[in-house]
């Protein structure tokens, strides 16, 4: 049974397609945010509390696309059960760019890479950057 779509205001009917179905795409994560789709045709999503970022392709099964996404330095202080990544982005040179509440800063991804991008603000440390 397809879920029901409500639609309050006709005007939005040039907007939204009401004619689409939702399809189960991985029940195995635990906590997911950030979800982005990529410029190269696939959709990426971190699994907070796995500390991953996961890839999934048209017809294939989810997969672990950076591991250690909001942590690299697993230690008591920091976010223990939050210490994966959250919200995801891409540059202007479409690089990945992610929130990690680990190493309370937001990060880059060249592709080879996660290094700090931005670590505070006004002089201050981020708590945990979220989306």
């Amino acid at each position: 049974m397809q879920p029901a779509l409500t639609v309050s205001d006709a005007s939005l009917d040039q907007y939204i397609h009401t004619n689409f179905e939702i399809e189960l795409l991985d029940s195995t994560s635990t906590f997911t945010e950030g979800p982005i789709w990529s410029p190269e045709g696939y959709y990426l999503f971190s699994d907070n509390t796995e500390n991953t970022i996961s890839k999934i392709e048209p017809g294939k099964p989810r997969q672990v696309y950076l591991p250690d996404s909001g942590c690299s330095q697993l230690k008591e202080d920091v976010l223990p059960e939050m210490k994966g990544s959250n919200g995801l982005g891409y540059d202007a040179n479409g690089h990945l760019i992610i929130c990690q509440h680990g190493n309370h800063d937001i990060a880059r991804y060249d592709g080879k890479d996660i290094v700090p991008f931005i670590t505070e603000y006004q002089n201050n440390p981020f708590n945990s950057p979220n989306d």
